[in-house]
């Protein structure tokens, strides 16, 4: 009987040379496909982001309907004075985002997965009330225990309300969804009258009715600011970064710049933003925030309850005397229409990419 001899072939181990060459193959390969990875994983935050504009518009809507179709009022302080804080009676302070807490009751919807920033919630406005010590004060510097400015007496997560309230194109003035801080050249008046020395911090809602549309109105959307969340385009990136920095750029923007916005009739959309520096002498300080504007010129009249009419006319005049200060909003002049503003910051603004 014959038997078969099997033949074993000798084996050979690599070179240094070919382990070389496979190596750089792989980091080749790793270093073409991490931007890949890196876009997918942003992609699905920013998913995730409309995702929750999506849930949050549902529930602005349901309060609108609710409230005889009138947009949330907003009270950025409290009623009374401040030696009697917040922390006392939280219920007084009532952000945007509050406001229509009871038809959300969830905090998570409202933290947009690309904003990372965070406070102390033990933090307490005001020392010398309650539990509210010395070392449990807010403190809003570098390093502090609330450096974004986010602490609200009601956030109980830890974390920063991704999203900010459309009160207009330039803060304060009744572009927007809010009543203007004062009496504004049109003869709205805010309701309930506030003393000026309270500042704009009281501000009513609006009836839809006075939109140009639904549909081409923003309500809110994502934003690197503080507690008060206003998507102006003068505070969208005002606590942007630690201690309130008054520099950022557009590389730093949430969602690589491509930002999320809910209009009030509910639809999300995708907006590309831009950082841009106010330039006109004497009024915005280059100590202000930079702004953070739509890269279309077009896009940024969605911030206009009268989109491009130009109908309603503000009156910073009496926004900025109790502050002592004529140089707090990107303006040319005090009494511009939303349509005027939008084209002022556009002809005196130089991107800081």
């Amino acid at each position: 009987m014959k038997t078969i001899k099997s033949i074993c072939c000798g084996a050979r181990g690599f070179t240094i040379l070919e382990l070389l060459v496979v190596i750089a193959i792989v980091i080749s390969l790793a270093a073409l496909l991490f931007p890949v990875f890196s876009a997918a994983r942003e992609n699905a935050r920013r998913s995730q982001c409309s995702s929750n504009c999506h849930q949050i518009g549902v529930a602005y809507m349901e309060y609108v309907q609710d409230y005889d179709e009138t947009t949330p009022a907003v009270n950025k302080c409290n009623y009374v004075p401040i030696s009697q804080v917040l922390d006392q009676n939280p219920q007084i302070y009532s952000p945007w985002y509050y406001t229509i807490f009871p038809y959300i009751e969830n905090w998570n919807v409202l933290m947009c997965p690309d904003r990372t920033d965070s406070f102390d919630p033990s933090t307490c406005k005001t020392a010398g009330v309650g539990d509210c010590s010395v070392a449990n004060q807010q403190n809003k510097a570098v390093g502090g225990n609330d450096p974004y400015d986010c602490f609200d007496d009601l956030n109980p997560t830890g974390r920063c309300v991704g999203y900010g309230y459309n009160d207009g194109w330039v803060s304060d003035g009744g572009y927007g969804l809010l009543t203007p801080s004062y009496s504004s050249v049109n003869g709205d008046l805010p309701n309930p009258p506030q003393p000026m020395s309270n500042g704009p911090v009281i501000r009513a809602g609006i009836n839809v009715s006075k939109l140009y549309s639904e549909a081409t109105m923003i309500a809110f959307g994502d934003i690197d600011t503080k507690e008060d969340g206003s998507a102006s385009c003068d505070n969208e990136v005002a606590w942007a970064t630690p201690g309130g920095s008054t520099l950022y750029s557009t590389s730093k923007l949430r969602h690589g710049g491509l930002e999320n916005f809910c209009f009030v009739d509910g639809h999300v959309q995708a907006i590309r933003m831009v950082v841009a520096n106010y330039t006109a002498a004497g009024n915005w300080s280059a100590n202000n925030n930079s702004l953070a504007i739509p890269q279309n010129e077009n896009d940024a009249y969605y911030w206009c309850s009268d989109y491009k009419l130009g109908l309603y006319h503000a009156n910073y005049a009496e926004v900025s005397n109790p502050k002592g200060k004529s140089n707090l909003y990107p303006l040319t002049s005090q009494t511009e229409t939303c349509a005027q503003a939008v084209q002022d910051v556009y002809s005196n603004s130089i991107i800081v990419h």
